[in-house]
């Protein structure tokens, strides 16, 4: 299998590094050649022209806002591809528009660290990694998605863009706002944290870009989970200042 990586930040540049290791011919392209220049001093892998290189499977690993510009504007030839955004309604959408052989992908991994820092070919060993197949992708494009996830070690799931979209919002898109309101609350009082609010704050330190593309592709969801949390911190609050444990206790058990 030969596989075209676009864009290798953390996340496409722990594949490309993890699919060489596994004996994949791999090419790769990014707008910063300073991150491919560093790519290929650790590998063989060359530079992909996705107009001209000849690949089996192109993988999209590039901010959101990019893909949707990429997917409207570039003719994609009789090929599989696969992106990795954390939204996948949206774009298995437009993918089916442009009758793309496209499999919507999200691996449910990932590195506070962006870019060449966040590169580690084992990022995502026995993860779940999320497939969503689109209307005019064919049965080959799925074995090639399945295969591989299994090279890259992680665990394929399928799955349909909206069931994914709501779970992400629920286990992270929405939990990294959750996260931000912990790191607010303890603004000022660093000195005295422990490692349960490292662990708590940490989904609050991720990048910004990453954040915003989240909300503008999957606001929706976002927005029904927060006021969720909302109700759920309403009825802890009144528990709370009730004085009454039995019905803290109740709440928190259920």
């Amino acid at each position: 299998m030969r596989v075209g990586v676009v864009g290798v930040g953390a996340i496409g540049g722990s594949i490309a590094l993890r699919l060489v290791r596994k004996g994949v011919e791999v090419l790769a392209y990014d707008v910063d050649s300073r991150l491919l220049s560093l790519l290929f001093e650790k590998t063989r892998i060359k530079r992909f022209n996705l107009e001209r290189d000849p690949v089996d499977m192109v993988i999209l690993a590039i901010p959101m806002r990019v893909e949707e510009k990429l997917i409207r504007e570039l003719i994609f030839s009789d090929i599989t591809v696969m992106d990795v955004a954390s939204v996948k309604t949206p774009f298995v959408k437009l993918a089916e528009s442009r009758r793309m052989r496209f499999i919507g992908g999200h691996p449910m991994a990932g590195s506070i660290y962006r870019k060449d820092k966040g590169w580690d070919p084992n990022i995502f060993k026995e993860r779940p990694f999320f497939l969503c197949q689109a209307r005019h992708s064919k049965e080959e494009d799925r074995e090639r998605a399945e295969r591989l996830v299994h090279l890259l070690g992680a665990h394929p799931v399928w799955t349909t863009p909206e069931e994914h979209d709501k779970a992400v919002s629920k286990v992270s898109h929405s939990t990294y706002f959750i996260s931000l309101t912990a790191r607010i609350l303890g603004k000022g009082f660093e000195d005295f944290a422990g490692p349960g609010f490292c662990s708590t704050t940490r989904l609050s330190h991720q990048n910004l870009e990453m954040v915003l593309d989240m909300v503008r592709y999957n606001g929706n969801n976002i927005v029904e989970d927060l006021k969720e949390a909302k109700r759920i911190l309403e009825s802890i609050t009144q528990a709370v200042a009730s004085d009454d444990f039995s019905v803290f206790l109740e709440g928190v058990e259920e």
